[in-house]
């Protein structure tokens, strides 16, 4: 009989090692950004926990996070990107490489969740067309200061791409001065054979600092394009109206967003004149229904361009 149980056991290894690997392409476990101990916070771990067959951080490959501001500025929108490179990758008999991203952002005092992490808008997807497909999840359980991560899906693992790959993502800062921010990054080179072997993780950090601006409109990238606070704020249970200004006509895209970035309500999509404009959010979402009571973002782009403007509004009973 030990025969049969040994091979057996080999057999279900097999199959749990490819679950896993399986699993994984559909977005890494929380907190595998090798995030640095700061703060209340113990250093997090890294996924060379199961991809263990190279060191980490090979010098044949790098893990850069791009666009990051040197200051920030209260309630600001701000385009991120992370990119993965490896130089030998094909080299090493991927057949069909995978790579695959996650990333938060902190708070160096504390280690708590710092600021917001978003999908882009589906008003950007044709500058951005895989980043609708990011996930975000958080640690358990979550809250408004517990952290937050953006990371590859299923539909946005880059799959038989020779590198460098890029994703684009949102992060919108805190509303307050909350000092020096980091942003932790880890990312996987997989070879593609369903295993945990043969893949190469690399892990990076950047960091940005408070620069003022307390109480200025909100003003993205494209000149012209801002965004009023919304009247009243918080809502006490009445309609709140968004004011906007555009410098010019275009496809304009105004939605409601939850704290983890998911839409919930368009309020303006279509074509829309330069000048002046205003909305009104009833505090429902897209089907009607009542939203719970919390804090959402009022976002204004327009479509085919990666910045935009963002607004915090608290909906209150």
């Amino acid at each position: 009989m030990r025969p049969v149980v040994v091979r057996f056991s080999v057999i279900a290894a097999l199959l749990i090692g490819v679950g896993v690997a399986w699993a994984f392409s559909t977005g890494p476990p929380a907190a595998r950004t090798g995030a640095l101990g700061v703060g209340g916070y113990t250093a997090e771990p890294v996924c060379t926990q199961c991809h263990s067959s190279f060191p980490l951080n090979d010098p044949n490959g790098t893990l850069t996070i791009l666009d990051v501001p040197a200051t920030y500025s209260p309630g600001q929108h701000y385009t991120l990107r992370v990119r993965l490179d490896y130089l030998l990758a094909d080299t090493t008999g991927a057949s069909d490489p995978k790579w695959g991203f996650e990333l938060t952002a902190v708070r160096a005092d504390s280690g708590l969740r710092a600021g917001t992490l978003v999908r882009p808008d589906p008003g950007a997807a044709p500058t951005y067309p895989d980043s609708l497909l990011l996930k975000l999840a958080t640690t358990v359980p979550f809250n408004t200061s517990g952290r937050q991560y953006i990371q590859h899906g299923q539909f946005s693992t880059r799959t038989n791409q020779p590198g460098p790959v890029e994703w684009h993502f949102d992060w919108i800062a805190p509303d307050t001065d909350q000092g020096k921010i980091y942003f932790f990054a880890a990312g996987n080179a997989a070879n593609g054979d369903f295993s945990s072997s043969g893949d190469h993780i690399f892990t990076t950090l950047d960091s940005t600092v408070f620069g003022g601006n307390t109480g200025v409109p909100i003003v993205s990238r494209n000149a012209g394009l801002t965004l009023e606070s919304p009247l009243p704020n918080p809502t006490h249970g009445r309609p709140a109206t968004l004011r906007f200004t555009l410098a010019r006509a275009g496809d304009v895209r105004l939605a409601i967003f939850d704290p983890l970035g998911r839409r919930v309500r368009t309020l303006l999509a279509g074509e829309h004149g330069a000048g002046s404009g205003q909305v009104v959010w009833d505090g429902r979402g897209e089907s009607g229904e009542a939203l719970a009571p919390g804090t959402y973002f009022a976002r204004l782009a327009i479509g085919g361009e990666g910045a935009a403007v963002q607004r915090k509004i608290t909906l209150s009973r």
